[in-house]
């Protein structure tokens, strides 16, 4: 639009130009108060002064669903993408007024067109409102997949000593920026109790992600003990994992335990979806606990010994956060090389 700008008031051999650019901003102020009838007019008159700029289009077209002239609107694309066979955005607009007119298989036409050019990807697609009718066509409903959410769980082969601590592992791959949940499969069963929970985002882009989540539970009792399945909630898209078994063996002399880890312990969870923000701050009282978001770069000091459970987040094994637990009583404050930049008062 810049360039389109400089060369109308620059070159009087582009006067027509300008002419076009005022035709255009007529739409644009008119579009935006209410007036589609009239930004049509003005898209329209912006287009035949400016054959060669398939957006102009588009805007006219945007101005005519507006007025709810769909049909008028359709004709505008079909003849605008024989004019520009190559424009992506003429493409998508038509696809999706295709679809909502009912006509399924010339959106699919459209979508599939786009799909190998790769200028949308299908869930994003799928995600869409305006593509939501393909879903009920078992001829498109492919074309436009939900989310969906993967995922794996591991614990170790070996027995593990009971009173000790052993890993338990997910690898989860879901829609990006959507929060996940790792839930109990039966509400009866509880929430898995850990002391200690790390994520690691290996993998990220725009459509998906795939993090590990490793948390470390204490072996409260000894022999075998079955934990899972769970249930991997992303938005509107769940997997059920497997169950685990670990194997726990009594030694004398080890710590016996009495389901209670004394450290403390907080409920499973994934700690970007609980703290989406990364800090620096105090979050109190949750799941029991007061917590200190530390950033990479930052540590905390406390009045009071703070021993309790800890999350972190990391990317590609690189520490993003850690949330930290804090005593009740404690005065904290968090800083970084030297300078406090945050204070937590007692019972804050």
């Amino acid at each position: 639009m810049l360039i389109w700008l400089a060369v109308a008031c620059s070159d009087p051999e582009y006067g027509h130009l300008g002419k076009a650019l005022e035709a255009y901003e007529d739409g644009r102020v008119a579009l935006a108060t209410g007036a589609p009838e009239v930004a049509a007019e003005a898209f329209a008159r912006a287009s035949s002064l400016d054959p060669d700029r398939a957006g102009l289009v588009a805007w006219e077209v945007r101005a005519l669903r507006s007025l709810g002239a769909d049909h008028q609107a359709l004709s505008r694309l079909n003849s605008g993408v024989q004019r520009f066979r190559d424009s992506e955005l003429l493409r998508f607009e038509r696809a999706k007024l295709r679809a909502k007119l009912g006509q399924f298989s010339g959106a699919a036409e459209d979508l599939v067109w786009l799909y190998d050019r790769e200028a949308v990807h299908p869930v994003k697609v799928g995600e869409m409102e305006a593509f939501r009718s393909l879903k009920t066509d078992p001829s498109t409903k492919e074309l436009v997949p939900d989310p969906i959410v993967t995922a794996q769980v591991w614990a170790p082969d070996e027995a593990v000593v009971a009173g000790e601590t052993h890993p338990i592992e997910f690898e989860i791959t879901s829609r990006t920026g959507t929060p996940v949940e790792i839930l109990p499969s039966d509400v009866g069963d509880g929430d898995l109790e850990v002391v200690r929970i790390i994520e690691d985002v290996v993998q990220s882009n725009k459509i998906w992600t795939k993090r590990v989540v490793r948390a470390e539970r204490v072996a409260t009792e000894a022999g075998p003990t079955v934990l899972g399945p769970w249930v991997i909630q992303a938005g509107s898209a769940m997997a059920i994992t497997d169950r685990v078994v670990v194997n726990a063996l009594a030694l004398e002399g080890a710590l016996a335990m009495d389901g209670t880890d004394k450290r403390g312990v907080v409920s499973l969870m994934v700690p970007s979806s609980r703290f989406p923000d990364g800090g620096p701050s105090f979050e109190p009282d949750i799941q029991g606990h007061s917590w200190a978001i530390l950033p990479a770069g930052t540590v905390l000091e406390s009045s009071e010994l703070s021993v309790g459970p800890h999350m972190s987040l990391r990317q590609s094994g690189q520490p993003v956060w850690t949330a930290q637990y804090v005593h009740p009583k404690a005065e904290a404050r968090i800083k970084r090389g030297g300078a406090v930049i945050l204070e937590h008062s007692a019972g804050d």
